[in-house]
């Protein structure tokens, strides 16, 4: 089991741990058949890798952490920035909005007969 163990990656071992994997339980079984012993399950305990390889493992995480870390940021800016341009669009929209609404009552005003605009340009009070 050790040959077989040590053709698979690291990772791949690690995954694999508590699967049971059906090839070692099947070898397990066929080496053991002439005793009339048969492998139920087989699971990987205890794996010792050297001090360098766990350094490079765990520099590995690290940076896989370091990259979702900024994707995320990244995402986060991304958003913050679309946010900021829909606001002031919406604010534009506006904007355009009332002006639209004041050229359309000042072209009123102006199309109005003189005695009804100055009627409506002036309140009562002003009038003599």
């Amino acid at each position: 089991m050790c040959s077989e163990l040590g053709k698979l990656t690291l990772d791949k071992v690690f995954r694999i741990r508590n699967i049971h994997p059906a090839w070692c339980v099947s070898d397990c079984s066929q080496a053991s058949a002439k005793w009339e012993i048969r492998c139920l399950r087989y699971e990987i305990k205890d794996v010792q890798v050297p001090p360098w390889v766990k350094e490079s493992m765990q520099l590995q995480v690290k940076a896989d952490h370091r990259k979702r870390a900024t994707a995320l940021e990244s995402e986060g800016t991304q958003e913050t920035t679309i946010n900021v341009a829909e606001g002031q669009k919406a604010e534009q929209i506006n904007k355009l909005a009332k002006a639209e609404a004041k050229s359309v009552a000042i072209r009123l005003l102006s199309e109005a007969p003189a005695e009804q605009a100055s009627h409506l340009l002036a309140p009562a009070c002003y009038k003599s």
